[in-house]
């Protein structure tokens, strides 16, 4: 079952793993797979493990790998690369209850990055094409997060990164769907902050023990 994944033979290395369970117990297990030399190949994936013990008698079957978001073939991340996922099903028992829902990042060598989304209402057999949630008025985005709210709206949550050029703002945005991820809203920001860099050599540590050091 694992060779006949479409992740076989090409992604040497994973990482950024994410997981959720529906409301029957079943598992969806995702993250990222890609090479690290030669053809980066960045992809986002999910797995999902079904309830039912296997005849092999592992307790749990593994059923099959979906690639819902991929990158190119590019050396030195200089082409598409799909990073930062996030994973989510829904629970409510209501209307969506079990579709599974996953967001992104997308990256290309030029910093065009973008925020993607997706969505299985067959229980990871299939997804639909990627969305963009963000939009050029929030600059850069990254690192995505979903929440289900009780009647079954979803939220996605991220982070901007401004822009001295055009004015646009750092800090925490969102967008919401109340159609079971069909379609969101427009992304807006929640507020802006000032963004704050641990390894930053200008930045105020304070006095005595808490000074900065030299170097970082």
């Amino acid at each position: 079952e694992g060779m006949a994944s479409p992740l076989f033979g090409d992604h040497t290395d994973a990482g950024d793993p994410i997981a959720a369970f529906d409301g029957d117990g079943n598992l969806f297990v995702g993250g990222i797979a890609f090479n690290r030399e030669g053809a980066i190949n960045g992809d986002v994936y999910v797995a999902t493990y079904l309830t039912t013990p296997h005849p092999s008698g592992y307790p749990y079957d593994y059923e099959r790998t979906r690639i819902v978001g991929r990158g190119t073939p590019s050396a030195n991340f200089q082409g598409i690369f799909q990073d930062k996922p996030m994973l989510e099903v829904d629970r409510t028992g209501g209307e969506h209850d079990g579709n599974v829902y996953v967001c992104w990042s997308r990256f290309t060598g030029l910093g065009q990055n973008r925020l993607l989304f997706t969505r299985s209402t067959d229980s990871g057999a299939t997804f639909s094409k990627p969305i963009s949630l963000s939009n050029p008025g929030l600059a850069s985005v990254q690192g995505c997060d979903i929440a289900i709210e009780g009647d079954g709206d979803v939220y996605v949550t991220f982070r901007t990164f401004g822009d001295n050029s055009s004015q646009r703002s750092d800090g925490p945005g969102f967008t919401r769907s109340t159609d079971g991820g069909a379609s969101f809203d427009k992304a807006r920001l929640i507020r802006s902050i000032v963004p704050y860099a641990p390894a930053a050599p200008t930045r105020d540590c304070g006095d005595g023990p808490f000074e900065c050091p030299g170097k970082f």
